[in-house]
């Protein structure tokens, strides 16, 4: 993907209009769409020579250069449009920030386009590139950094007699090309959008995971911290501890911890912090009234996934046996918010 934010800079100290050229600037293809209300010239224009300011206001030209690698026809077609030459520096030396300034006879427009393209090994990537337009009287040149736009459905605007476009004059294609490069940029947005709402969502799974490691790791914690109490107490060394002189102590101790894990183990156990019904097969044959009470608390606590996800939610968060209940819960509180308080279903509104 080529770098966005790197500026072509000409030497220090050079005059003002120099133009730089990348060795990696693609070579200028040059189309010309001339319309009027009643007829459309296109042609792919070779000869340079024939690039001449359009004279008349019954019709406008769009010259369209897409390429920016020869210098002699950029210069070439400057001095065919009086282009001065700042101006021109800023629709060469790329990229320059949008911006829109007025010159003699034209207007200069400088934005960016972004579309998504194919690399050679077929991945996507994010192309950024930038535009500028010199509208004049009755033409509008555009200067493009790369091969390709999104500007087609200006194309057949144009071709077909669709709408306004063939009877507007110049301003009105200028208006037409920005609007086009500012519709391109919303399936983009919303890819990424998707984008982000899927990494959402996995680093949303892979936080669960973490705190499930954590949850196990704390409860292990937990179960050791009265253990170690008793084994700190009756590991000093003071030499008058009645206890440590009963013949029954030590299997008595032994007992106690025994009792004491087993009664957390129990109480975790209870709260369903231990592990999956459904992966365990002793859980598996707990009581009835035990796994309903589980299967109530997780519906309680459940969090309703995002739209366009709830999928990847469902796999990987929530046990078979709540899903249904999950989902049927959601549907009890849609159905209870659209009923009027006597129980009538309320219609709802068309979209």
């Amino acid at each position: 993907m080529p770098m966005i934010f790197r500026k072509r800079q000409p030497p220090v100290g050079a005059r003002p209009g120099t133009l730089v050229i990348s060795d990696e600037a693609q070579p200028p293809r040059v189309r010309v769409m001339t319309y009027g209300a009643e007829h459309v010239d296109e042609r792919d224009e070779t000869n340079v020579d024939r690039l001449v300011l359009p004279e008349g206001d019954d019709h406008v030209t769009w010259i369209d250069v897409q390429g920016l690698g020869d210098e002699g026809l950029l210069r070439q077609i400057g001095a065919a449009f009086r282009i001065h030459p700042l101006a021109l520096e800023d629709a060469v030396n790329v990229p320059q920030r949008p911006k829109s300034e007025g010159y003699a006879g034209q207007h200069l427009f400088i934005t960016r386009m972004a579309r998504f393209t194919r690399s050679e090994d077929e991945r996507e990537l994010l192309d950024v590139e930038q535009v500028s337009l010199f509208v004049g009287a009755n033409y509008v040149l555009t200067l493009q950094e790369r091969h390709g736009d999104v500007l087609d459905p200006v194309r057949t605007r144009i071709r077909i007699g669709k709408g306004a476009i063939r009877t507007s004059k110049a301003d009105y294609l200028a208006y037409a090309i920005i609007d086009t490069v500012v519709d391109g940029y919303y399936p983009i947005l919303e890819a990424l959008g998707d984008r982000l709402e899927l990494l959402e969502t996995y680093m949303s799974l892979a936080s669960n995971k973490q705190n499930e490691d954590m949850k196990v790791l704390t409860i292990m914690a937990s179960i050791f911290i009265p253990l170690a109490f008793l084994a700190g107490i009756y590991g000093m060394n003071f030499e008058y501890m009645p206890e440590l002189h009963v013949r029954w102590s030590y299997p008595l101790l032994l007992a106690v911890v025994v009792v004491v894990a087993g009664i957390m183990l129990v109480y975790f156990h209870r709260k369903g912090w231990l592990w999956d019904e459904e992966d365990d097969e002793q859980a598996r044959r707990a009581p009835v009234w035990l796994r309903a009470e589980r299967r109530r608390r997780i519906v309680r606590h459940a969090p309703r996934p995002r739209r366009g996800h709830a999928h990847l939610v469902q796999r990987f968060e929530y046990p078979h046996h709540a899903r249904h209940d999950i989902r049927r819960r959601w549907h009890q509180v849609g159905d209870d918010r659209d009923r009027h308080p006597g129980g009538k279903r309320r219609a709802r509104p068309d979209r």
